[in-house]
């Protein structure tokens, strides 16, 4: 039981510090216009940024989830926790739909693409699915 909680909490970890490391790469790739962080503009900055940009930027939900979720599986030995952590990132990326204005497809895929990275680590990394794993086997 352990070691499926810790398999989680550092999957999850390491995926979000992917997702916040590849957006920070994004941000060197394609600048920010310098501009008020309180401001209006700032909420409508994604509406103005191009169709590469944008895609990185859901790109990055993805990535965290694969590597997130091949750790957390890894660690864990079995299926779950990568989808789990797809669930967190998702929730994750809602919370920046708060924030800022996101353009439909990005709303969509932002959604989508985490769900499927996480279901697709999960069909090939680690043994056991949660059904196998009793208190017994712990």
């Amino acid at each position: 039981m352990l070691r499926n909680l810790f398999g989680l909490a550092v999957g999850a970890i390491v995926g979000l510090g992917a997702i916040y490391a590849w957006q920070l790469l994004g941000h060197l790739i394609f600048p920010f216009p310098t501009m008020d962080p309180l401001g209006r503009a700032k909420r409508e900055m994604l509406a103005h940024m191009s169709f590469l940009a944008q895609a990185w930027v859901v790109g990055g939900y993805a990535v965290g989830v694969v590597v997130g979720g091949l750790l957390g599986n890894w660690i864990a030995d079995a299926r779950w926790p990568a989808v789990l952590i797809a669930m967190m990132v998702v929730g994750a990326f809602f919370a920046t739909l708060t924030v800022a204005r996101h353009p439909f497809w990005m709303q969509v895929s932002g959604i989508v693409l985490p769900l499927l990275a996480g279901l697709a680590v999960a069909a090939t990394v680690g043994r056991r699915t949660l059904t196998e794993i009793s208190p017994s086997r712990l």
